[in-house]
């Protein structure tokens, strides 16, 4: 039995938008000869710098429009779509960034504790140390010398602990 192709995926099929439109997102312009260009439509710009708010990625934004990523980064694009992704990715940033801002501000622990490590180079790190902040005293000891460190131990304990009266 001969083995089962994949089915082609018609090639210029324009995917269909999540929302409805009223405009082309883009347009083919057919020149005097060869192929003919994809133009960007101006509905179509409004809706990269809509979806580069969003943080879209080239291909998701160009899967959307229909169009290959070359499309976005042809001669006649680049500039525009380069300066207004880095435009929008920017202000999307920064309204993030001064909403965990305003949460940390405000007195939320999770979100000030997060800040700090973001942005004040603050760490989780828990020193731990022996008396007067030296070293750890490690003990090597057989299982008879722990319990008569733990018998010394209690034995301390009781006579620390002061007696009470009972009348």
């Amino acid at each position: 039995m001969p083995a089962k192709r994949k089915p082609r995926r018609p090639k210029n099929v324009q995917p269909q938008p999540t929302q409805e439109t009223h405009a082309p997102l883009i347009k083919q312009v057919q020149g005097k000869t060869g192929r003919p260009r994809v133009e960007i439509t101006p509905a179509g710009w409004e809706q990269i710098e809509r979806m580069s708010r969003a943080l879209c990625t080239d291909d998701e934004i160009a899967d959307y429009l229909g169009a290959s990523s070359r499309v976005l980064y042809n001669d006649s694009n680049r500039e525009r779509y380069t300066l207004l992704k880095k435009a929008k990715r920017a202000a999307s940033l920064l309204a993030v960034r001064e909403r965990q801002l305003e949460k940390a501000v405000s007195g939320n622990p999770v979100d000030s504790i997060w800040f700090g490590k973001q942005h004040l180079g603050q760490t989780d790190r828990q020193a731990v140390t022996g008396a007067n902040g030296g070293p750890l005293e490690i003990l090597h000891a057989t299982a008879e010398d722990m319990l008569a460190l733990l018998e010394k131990l209690e034995r301390k304990a009781k006579a620390d602990k002061p007696e009470r009266d009972t009348e």
